[in-house]
């Protein structure tokens, strides 16, 4: 798996490859805060809400259901959640567009 985190990004891009055979399988964009680092490390959060891109451009929302309990439970405001499915749709749109790091 090679990630990419683009800078100032709610994301990661992570590209997956078949293990024995380096064939490319296609991509997971984990939503989460945008890195930040310091001399020592990278930080981020987990957002809950994923996209899984396959090789073929399709692709779908992942643990919808788990954003929504998480909302429910108080983890996030629905605020919050709207920010993450907005970042969900721009990640969808850049899918859409094939830019990068998908073009890449």
């Amino acid at each position: 798996m090679l990630r990419i985190a683009p800078t100032g990004r709610p994301w990661s891009t992570w590209l997956w490859f078949e293990e024995g055979t380096g064939r490319f399988d296609g991509y997971y964009v984990n939503l989460e805060e945008p890195h930040t680092r310091d001399e020592e490390a990278v930080y981020s959060g987990d957002h809950v809400l994923d996209v899984e891109v396959e090789t073929d451009r399709t692709h779908r929302r992942k643990d919808v259901d788990e954003l929504a309990e998480a909302v429910r439970q108080g983890r996030y405001t629905v605020q919050e959640a709207a920010m993450i499915e907005a970042a969900a749709a721009e990640v969808e749109a850049v899918v859409e567009a094939w830019g990068s790091p998908f073009c890449d």
